[in-house]
């Protein structure tokens, strides 16, 4: 979606994406929206727990 459509980021947060960040593409600027199964932000808060083997 275009970067700053603060009413579409919204509907594709309600939807249950997730606002990350603002890209520039070839004459156009875009609003990135991702959707994460709920154990990769369940692990991202354990960031002092990384498993190493």
């Amino acid at each position: 979606m275009e970067e700053g459509d603060v009413v579409g980021i919204a509907r594709g947060e309600a939807a249950g994406y997730r606002y990350v960040l603002d890209v520039d593409m070839h004459g156009r600027s875009l609003s990135l929206l991702i959707a994460e199964p709920d154990w990769v932000l369940e692990d991202s808060r354990h960031l002092d727990a990384v498993p190493t083997k």
